[in-house]
């Protein structure tokens, strides 16, 4: 039980730094996913698009 809780203080203290960390990943995603979907946008708005990722 000891070890338990030594362990679940210690988790708890890493906790807030654990979650400032996925909070900055997921921020970072989710500028990427913005930057994406400007770069497909602007892609169909170009008339002679010949982006190979848009092939059917």
């Amino acid at each position: 039980m000891g070890k338990y809780q030594s362990f679940l203080a210690e988790w708890e203290n890493t906790e807030g730094s654990s979650n400032y960390e996925m909070d900055e990943c997921n921020q970072i995603l989710l500028d990427l996913k913005d930057d994406l979907e400007h770069m497909i946008t602007d892609d169909h708005k170009n008339a002679d698009c010949k982006n190979e990722y848009f092939f059917t």
